[in-house]
C-alpha cells in the first residue's frame, strides 16, 4: 500500500492538493478506527415509535415553494393527455386513408391489431387515436382509484381513511404528474423487473401450485407492458418531433417538447423506486422479500403518517395549507430522516 506523504509546509499547495491530502489522511484514520471494531453502523437505529415523534421537523416554509412542482407538473400533463384524445373524440377523427399514415399503422403492432379490428382493408386507425385510446384508458383508471380513494377518505374506517389520503399524496398525485402510455415501461426496467422477478419466483418456490398462474400472469404482463411502452415511445416520439417544426411561434414549440420531456422523465419513476426500496429495507428484513404481513405494516405506516402529519400541522395557522404542502412535498429525504432515529430511547439497532 503507498504511503501519503504530507506535503511541504514552505513549497505552495496545487489547488486540490491540500484538500486531497487531507482527506486521504481522515481516509486512513477511519480505516484505522474501523479495521478491527466492525462498529460501523453503531450510530444507526431505527426509531421504534415509527419516527412519528420528528413528524414537526418536517414543516418548513420552504414546502410550500417545493409543494408547487407536483402541481404544476400535474396540470401541465393532465392538459397534455387529454387535449388531443378529446380533441380526436369530438372530431370524430379516429381513421386516415392517407398512404403515408396507413404505412405508419402498420408498422405499430397495437395500432395494426386494432386496424385489422375495428377498420375496412382501405382504411387504418390513426396513429394519434392509438395513443389517444391507450392514454385515456390509462387515465380513466387513475381517475377510478382517486375516486375510489376520495371515497376512502370520506366514508372509510379510521384505517381506510388515512389510506386513503396516503394513496392521494404518496401514489396518485405524482403518478399523474407525470402518467403516460409510456409509463408502461417501467416495469420492464432491469432494476425495477430483476427485483420483482425475484420475488415472484421465491413465492412459486414456496408454493408453486398456488403461484403458477400468478407467476405466469406476471410475465404475460411484462411482455404486454414493453409492447405498448415501446409502441407508446415511438408515437410520442414522432408527434413530438412534428409539432416542433411545424410549431407556428417558439412557445408552442418547446411547451408540447417539455411536456414530453417530462413524461418521459416519468418513466423511471425514481422517488417510486426509492420508496419501494426503502421499504424493502426497512419493512422487508434480511430476505429482501416483503411478506404480506410486512406489506400490511408499511402500509399501515403510511397511513399513520398522514394522520400524525394532519395531527401535528393544528399548530400552525392555515392548518389545511400547511398539511397540503408537506404531504405534496414528502420525499424519500423526509422517510430517512423520521426513521432513522441516533438517539432515540431503546432504539433496534442495524447492527
Amino acid at each position: 500500500m503507498s504511503k501519503v506523504v504530507p506535503t511541504d509546509p514552505e513549497v505552495p499547495a496545487a489547488p486540490g492538493q491540500a484538500t486531497d491530502t487531507r482527506d486521504a489522511l481522515t481516509l486512513l484514520k477511519v480505516w484505522d478506527e474501523l479495521e478491527y471494531s466492525n462498529q460501523y453502523f453503531k450510530h444507526v437505529r431505527i426509531a421504534n415509535d415509527g419516527g412519528f415523534s420528528d413528524v414537526p421537523l418536517l414543516f418548513s416554509p420552504s414546502r410550500f415553494v417545493w409543494a408547487l412542482l407536483p402541481i404544476l407538473s400535474l396540470v401541465l400533463n393532465m392538459y397534455f393527455v387529454l387535449s388531443p384524445g378529446l380533441a380526436i373524440v369530438v372530431a370524430q377523427s379516429f381513421t386516415t386513408k392517407d398512404v403515408e399514415g396507413m404505412d405508419d399503422a402498420d408498422s405499430l403492432l397495437l395500432t395494426s391489431l386494432m386496424s385489422k379490428l375495428f377498420c375496412e382493408e382501405n382504411m387504418r386507425i390513426s396513429i394519434n387515436t392509438s395513443l389517444a385510446v391507450l392514454e385515456l384508458s390509462i387515465c380513466v383508471v387513475y381517475l377510478c382509484q382517486l375516486a375510489f380513494a376520495i371515497g376512502k377518505v370520506a366514508y372509510g374506517h379510521k384505517v381506510f381513511r388515512w389510506e386513503g389520503v396516503s394513496d392521494i399524496f404518496w401514489n396518485l398525485i405524482p403518478a399523474l404528474s407525470s402518467f403516460s402510455a409510456m409509463n408502461s415501461l417501467y416495469f420492464v426496467c432491469p432494476k425495477v423487473l430483476a427485483p420483482a422477478l425475484k420475488q415472484q419466483t421465491a413465492r412459486l418456490r414456496k408454493h408453486w401450485r398456488r403461484n403458477l398462474v400468478p407467476f405466469s400472469v406476471f410475465l404475460a404482463l411484462r411482455v404486454f407492458y414493453a409492447v405498448v411502452g415501446v409502441e407508446a415511445f415511438v408515437i410520442k416520439f414522432c408527434i413530438a418531433s412534428h409539432n416542433f417544426r411545424d410549431a407556428p411561434t417558439s412557445f408552442m414549440r418547446y411547451v408540447p417538447a417539455l411536456a414530453f420531456l417530462n413524461q418521459l422523465l416519468g418513466v423511471f419513476d425514481v422517488q417510486k423506486f426509492a420508496k419501494k426500496r426503502l421499504f424493502t429495507f426497512v419493512f422487508g428484513g434480511e430476505d429482501s422479500v416483503m411478506s404480506l404481513r410486512e406489506l400490511l405494516v408499511s402500509r399501515v405506516w403510511l397511513a399513520m403518517l398522514a394522520r400524525h402529519i394532519w395531527q401535528r400541522s393544528k399548530a400552525h395557522r392555515f392548518r389545511v395549507l400547511w398539511f397540503l404542502a408537506t404531504a405534496l412535498s414528502y420525499s424519500d429525504d423526509d422517510f430517512q430522516q423520521l426513521v432513522i432515529d441516533r438517539a432515540g430511547p431503546d432504539p433496534q439497532c442495524l447492527s
